[in-house]
């Protein structure tokens, strides 16, 4: 009864998340114009308002989630994010996150250099996110918890350098570099090496039953199997990007200079 109760709940908020959608999106215009008006240097103007509100995101969703999640045990224990009990937390946190990739995919232009994989991953963490709420709504918050603390110190990079570049900072260069460093090693471990290990609890759990592999299993629910595959599409990306990263600290290391083309095409652009 408790679950109907719950999900009837889910489904009466539905036609809400369009006015959620669009009221959040709202806000986060008015966020950014108020963060770019605070600038008066013109080489910042335009330039760093994304960043700073990013940042600001990352760190209340971070912090939503813990408070929610970090005291269930199977936020840390991998072996039981595959068992499902909706509760309040979930649904709340569900939506919300929902609301903020659904205004990330609106507010993409297409003339940003990553577009098309930014594009892949914001739609199929929307998908993700949708097929897991019913069933798999553990492994859903785990993924998206990770996501969420990489990015908690590559954006304060971004800043930096930035800073650094308009207005010749030392120290914030030296800060850039600590917080790129930092963020090399969350992200290996965050993205690639969790979901690895989740993709690979998947294959032993679910289709090495007998021993032997077999990809029919009954005790898998029907969104599991697009559930699983959005999960290696999420892995391949952030492959993709760990050798963009791997490139970016090369250049960094051979030049001296923390250079990102995409970001100095942008910053060229906007003075």
């Amino acid at each position: 009864m408790r679950f109907l109760n719950i999900t009837n709940y889910y489904y009466n908020s539905y036609p809400n998340i369009f006015f959620l959608v669009d009221y959040y999106k709202q806000c986060v215009i008015k966020i950014k114009n108020n963060i770019n008006n605070y600038f008066e240097n013109k080489q910042e103007k335009g330039l760093v308002e994304n960043n700073i509100f990013l940042l600001g995101e990352h760190i209340i969703f971070s912090l939503l989630g813990f408070m929610f999640f970090s005291t269930e045990e199977w936020l840390w224990d991998i072996t039981m994010t595959w068992e499902h009990h909706l509760n309040l937390n979930i649904i709340v946190y569900y939506i919300l996150y929902t609301t903020r990739y659904l205004v990330q995919i609106q507010m993409l232009t297409g003339k940003e250099k990553d577009y098309q994989s930014m594009m892949t991953h914001h739609i199929s963490t929307v998908l993700l996110l949708t097929l897991s709420f019913f069933h798999y709504h553990r492994i859903g918050v785990v993924i998206a918890l990770s996501h969420d603390v990489g990015d908690l110190l590559l954006l304060p990079a971004k800043l930096c350098h930035k800073f650094y570049e308009t207005r010749k900072i030392s120290i914030l260069n030296t800060l850039s570099y600590a917080y790129f460093i930092a963020f090399l090693i969350i992200f290996f471990l965050t993205r690639i090496c969790l979901n690895s290990e989740i993709i690979l609890h998947i294959i032993d759990t679910f289709f090495y039953v007998t021993g032997n592999f077999q990809l029919y299993n009954p005790n898998i629910y029907s969104e599991g199997y697009v559930l699983f595959f959005l999960l290696f599409v999420n892995l391949g990306l952030q492959i993709f990007w760990q050798i963009m990263i791997i490139k970016f600290a090369y250049n960094l290391m051979i030049t001296g200079k923390p250079k990102d083309e995409k970001d100095n095409e942008y910053f060229k652009k906007e003075q």
